[in-house]
């Protein structure tokens, strides 16, 4: 579980992102598409194209993570993202 301060944000990619992207990558796609500062402090969330991972970029104490949820579990969270 991550706790976040209030007043945190949290963006979620409407496309498909490639796992390939490093967490450079995935700040510059923040920076480029968005025009938002990727070390605000803000959430973005990254999904794969087969929607079975997803990345979360979040420049807090020098974090950053990425999690692989359980059969099925990412997929009914998001059933329009099919």
């Amino acid at each position: 579980m991550i706790q976040v301060m209030p007043g945190t944000k949290v963006y979620l990619a409407c496309r498909p992102v490639s796992m390939r992207y490093g967490f450079d990558g995935l700040a510059a796609q923040v920076n480029l598409v968005l025009s938002a500062d990727p070390f605000s402090g803000h959430l973005f969330l990254f999904r794969s194209k087969r929607a079975d991972y997803l990345k979360i970029l979040w420049f807090f104490a020098v974090w950053c993570g990425l999690k692989r949820p359980q059969e099925g579990e990412l997929r009914s969270s998001f059933p329009a993202m099919r």
